[in-house]
């Protein structure tokens, strides 16, 4: 069985490339370490499904809706999740290197002990995104407002976001140290070195 021929089921084992599969509609799913790559699910959507241990290679997913979805412990680079939709929304042990998220409406979404590197989020409009002990390495933030968003249990390394939009962020004070980088603030400990 191929993803791409059914609506609904238990996936295993399959490796799936360069396909091109624009609205495709996939509901009460369970994909189980699989392979996408190269694949475009341009405008799918995506109802109640579970993604474990799925390698996701330069995937397209721009203007598609994920609701009641969760990935759990899968790996994706390349990714592309523009002008989507999240709602109810779970990543939990994701490792991510180049993903993309803009444009977007999410409500409901968690990162839990996920690992994202290198990864752009930009003119997200968010209510209840949580991330929890979360690796955060160059990732960027454009045209959005972080206020409200908790980081405090987060590893963060080379943020990149604009001075204007970190104000609400909540961060612990050993997080500083980056943000200070952001304004250009040396710490003393830096100086000394």
């Amino acid at each position: 069985m191929r993803i791409e021929e059914t609506k609904t089921g238990i996936f295993e084992n399959i490796k799936t490339t360069d396909k091109d599969i624009e609205l495709f509609d996939l509901e009460k799913s369970k994909v189980v370490k699989c392979v996408l790559e190269n694949c475009n699910f341009e405008k799918a959507s995506f109802f109640d499904c579970t993604f474990e241990e799925t390698v996701f290679l330069n995937v397209n997913f721009s203007d598609s809706g994920f609701i009641k979805c969760t990935f759990k412990n899968c790996k994706m680079q390349g990714v592309t999740f523009d002008s989507c939709h999240f709602k109810s929304v779970y990543f939990q042990e994701l490792n991510g290197n180049y993903l993309s998220f803009s444009n977007q409406k999410w409500r409901k979404v968690n990162f839990d002990n996920c690992k994202l590197v290198e990864s752009f989020f930009q003119n997200i409009d968010f209510k209840n995104l949580d991330f929890k002990e979360t690796k955060l390495f160059k990732t960027e933030w454009h045209e959005m407002s972080l206020n409200g968003l908790d980081l405090s249990d987060c590893y963060l390394e080379g943020l990149m976001v604009n001075k204007e939009n970190l104000k609400g962020l909540i961060l612990s004070t050993y997080q500083l140290k980056d943000i200070a980088y952001i304004f250009g603030v040396k710490l003393k400990e830096d100086i000394d070195k």
